[in-house]
């Protein structure tokens, strides 16, 4: 995201009422730059339509683009891409060994080979959905053989029953994501406390980088959804107050990131 913010920043400093490609130009020197954008599908609108207009009017083999998305979609970016004849990888599934391995990796979860090949038939290879049940396997243990894994439906049902289980100040730090939108890691321990973040981080539900974001939109939703009307305007309430207060530590030339390297350890 740092390329957007970058890109951003041209955008906001050009001259007029539509940014000059000579500022977009001048946000890859001194070298190439590469935008990258993972899940484009959950891009907003004016984002998407910022990238398209820098996609126009860039030429050249200083900048690229790197895209990921679903299968099945068309955005405004991906139009603009389409005279220069992008590459378009399409990504398989994984195979049964590489999920045997994802799920070692990333959970400690050692399977047999018949829950392993359950949970592989189950998710069609999918790796978000796989790690998911691998959660779900680790907390409660594996089936017996031949019974059936305990698996929703959907995987937005998947999420929203993990998001369920989480403790009250992660859920409402997810809550605070998922209406907020850009918030930096100051904004977010102000709203549900430095533990809070430390917690949601050591669960997996929030993405360790430069700003605070889910570690999947869609667990955002689950949170969104899985909150009541009374909850959201609490949260939108003091949401309208941490973000003036970054506001006015921008405008004192005082800010800084609470969310350091130890308060994420």
């Amino acid at each position: 995201m740092w390329c957007i913010r970058r890109l951003g920043t041209a955008w906001r400093g050009s001259s007029g009422v539509s940014p000059s490609s000579r500022s977009w130009e001048s946000s890859s020197r001194p070298g190439p730059l590469l935008v990258a954008v993972d899940d484009l599908q959950w891009l907003d609108q004016p984002t998407a339509e910022m990238l398209a207009f820098a996609v126009r009017r860039l030429h050249g083999p200083s900048v690229r683009f790197l895209l990921a998305e679903r299968a099945g979609g068309s955005s405004a970016v991906e139009r603009a891409l389409a005279p220069a004849g992008p590459q378009i990888l399409e990504v398989g599934p994984l195979s049964v060994g590489a999920m045997r391995r994802m799920l070692t990796d990333r959970l400690g979860l050692a399977l047999p080979r018949y829950v392993l090949r359950q949970v592989y038939d189950i998710t069609l290879g999918n790796p978000l959905f796989a790690l998911e049940i691998g959660r779900t396997l680790a907390e409660r243990g594996v089936p017996a053989l031949g019974q059936d894994l305990p698996v929703p439906d959907t995987v937005e049902e998947l999420l929203g029953k993990r998001v369920s289980r989480l403790a009250g100040p992660v859920r409402r730090l997810l809550l605070a994501l998922a209406l907020g939108g850009d918030l930096d890691w100051h904004q977010l321990a102000s709203l549900a406390g430095p533990g809070a973040v430390k917690d949601a981080l050591a669960a997996g539900v929030v993405a360790d980088g430069e700003r605070a974001r889910a570690a999947h939109p869609l667990l955002a939703a689950a949170a969104r959804k899985h909150s009541d009307s009374a909850e959201c305007r609490a949260c939108h309430l003091e949401l309208a107050g941490v973000v003036a207060e970054g506001d006015r530590r921008k405008s004192d030339g005082s800010t800084q990131r609470i969310c350091d390297g130890r308060l994420r350890r």
